[in-house]
């Protein structure tokens, strides 16, 4: 599990319109996502300058797929879970940690998020929480590559619109690089969609920074020296 907070979906099942660069679905579950089409290929995975457990940089080859273009909010998730009427899951993993401060859905009668929060990604969200709001949409969690080419593309850029920060890109306001910088209006998250020009080359929003994301992968500190080429 190399990435924690919330999470994209993307398809388990194939949509209705192929071949489009973005798509409008409805799930399984009556839940609408827009998603962004990731061509079939090869992309560079990795990073010659990131910590060691992100090298070495090496050739991964996906198939077509579709992911979310948006993170899941507050009010998605907390449908989810008045849907399924509990905050865990069938074995007994808790679904989303309603103590923690940060958490921006609670519970009252039903779940609910904070007011104002309602559009802001969802967060505290664990990984089986994540994997089960996505197996209810009738979706599943991308894995590591997915994920990553999803947000960087096939040119080896580091950050989903290039290779250096720019705050009129993403949200920063707690990250060391600009602690304590609100100049977008945000300290704390913003809400999903917000950052037009921070958009992955298909089109997804968000994936450079605002929460961490989760994926299906579970987290080895080698798995780049050792990951399959498909």
């Amino acid at each position: 599990m190399a990435r924690s907070g919330i999470l994209w979906c993307l398809l388990a099942w194939a949509p209705s319109v192929l071949a489009q660069e973005i798509v409008q679905v409805q799930t399984p579950a009556s839940t609408m996502h827009e998603l962004a089409r990731v061509p079939a290929g090869y992309f560079a995975m990795g990073s010659a300058e990131g910590r060691t457990d992100e090298q070495p940089v090496h050739q991964v080859y996906l198939d077509e797929f579709y992911i979310d273009r948006f993170e899941v909010n507050n009010d998605q998730y907390a449908a989810f879970l008045n849907d399924i009427g509990r905050n865990a899951d069938e074995e007994g993993h808790l679904l989303l940690d309603v103590r923690d401060p940060d958490a921006q859905i609670h519970y009252h009668e039903e779940y609910a998020p904070l007011p104002g929060t309602e559009q802001r990604p969802a967060a505290e969200v664990s990984w089986y929480g994540a994997r089960a709001y996505c197996t209810w949409a009738g979706m599943q969690l991308p894995t590591e590559a997915m994920w990553e080419k999803a947000a960087r593309g096939t040119d080896g850029r580091i950050y989903p619109w290039g290779n250096s920060i720019d705050r009129s890109r993403a949200n920063y306001g707690k990250e060391g690089c600009c602690r304590g910088d609100a100049s977008d209006g945000f300290f704390d998250s913003a809400p999903v969609g917000s950052y037009q020009r921070g958009i992955s080359p298909y089109g997804a929003y968000d994936m450079g920074v605002i929460v961490l994301e989760w994926v299906v992968d579970w987290y080895g500190e080698d798995y780049y020296a050792q990951s399959p080429e498909r």
